[in-house]
């Protein structure tokens, strides 16, 4: 597999909408636009960080009809494109940290920057290739994958070198993660559609689902204990409910042409980035997936009940 197709499944968070009638959906509504957007991250309260194809990482904020532009700069690595990127929040300091390859000398990072640019630290992944990354607050840890090795690493944003974590068995080129910080578990896929959940504590891997064509973006929401999943190859966002193995579409619209971000807006909706017609979408997530500790629940059975 060539690296640039890794970019495919490696690109950040996923989210909830209103049902889907496939080829429309009525509450989806186009924000802005921003060329090759390949994954978004953020919150209401900071705004939001869309990584680009051109390695350009653009900021908004939030405003009363959506989202107004705040700046944006680029990715300071000489060679290297960037893959996803995770908000980080530490004593109130903001900034973002990006996952980063280079072809030319087969070296990947990790490279945090401040909202104006500033490169602050940066963590090398040696020769694996980095993949989907995810910030837990409460520890101050990064989480990421690699596409190559199929190992989960963490590094501690305040110390200089990150460790392994384990194999995520089973998986074949490891794509987007997202993190339970309230669980320690953390979902993940590969590039065969498959979608496995890692317990940190105990470092064993369930395998989910297989049902996926190949997952561009995950996203768990904390508060509702939904795990949303953007399909590049179906053209859709599910909502996945593992207690029933049921991942029922919640957007299915011919607006969406190759889905790469996702990051939950402000009141009870959906950003959606679509790296194919350079959309920033929003969409209202309904009331009925907004029920409490589905995937948790399940997560916790199925990791109990393995040998």
């Amino acid at each position: 597999m060539k690296i640039k197709q890794t970019q495919l499944f490696i690109l950040a968070c996923i989210l909830c909408c209103a049902p889907a009638v496939p080829g429309q959906n009525p509450d989806l509504r186009l924000l802005l636009k921003v060329p090759n957007a390949v994954a978004i991250e953020g919150m209401p309260e900071i705004g939001y960080y869309i990584l680009s194809a051109d390695d350009t990482v653009y900021h908004y904020g939030t405003s009363g009809s959506g989202l107004q532009f705040s700046g944006r700069f680029s990715l300071q690595g000489t060679d290297a494109y960037g893959i996803d990127v995770t908000v980080i929040r530490d004593n109130n300091q903001d900034s973002i940290a990006v996952t980063e390859w280079s072809d030319k000398i087969r070296l990947g990072y990790v490279n945090r920057y401040s909202t104006e640019g500033r490169l602050i630290h940066s963590w090398s992944t040696l020769h694996h290739i980095p993949a989907g990354i995810d910030y837990d607050p409460g520890s101050h840890v990064l989480y990421f994958g690699t596409s190559d090795s199929n190992e989960l690493y963490a590094v501690d944003i305040h110390e200089n070198n990150p460790h392994y974590v384990c194999d995520v068995q089973g998986a074949a080129h490891l794509g987007p993660i997202s993190l339970d910080p309230d669980r320690q578990l953390i979902y993940v896929t590969d590039s065969r559609g498959s979608l496995f959940v890692v317990d940190l504590r105990t470092r064993k891997t369930a395998l989910l689902t297989s049902s996926f064509g190949l997952a561009s973006a995950l996203h768990f929401d904390s508060k509702t204990g939904i795990l949303y999943v953007a399909d590049i190859v179906q053209k859709k966002i599910y909502a996945v409910d593992p207690s029933s193995q049921n991942n029922r579409p919640v957007v299915d619209s011919a607006q969406i042409r190759s889905p790469s971000g996702l990051a939950l807006g402000p009141d009870n909706t959906l950003l959606i980035t679509d790296q194919r017609s350079g959309g920033v979408f929003l969409m209202h997530i309904a009331a009925s997936e907004t029920r409490q500790g589905i995937v948790r629940r399940q997560a916790d059975k199925k990791l109990q009940h393995k040998p």
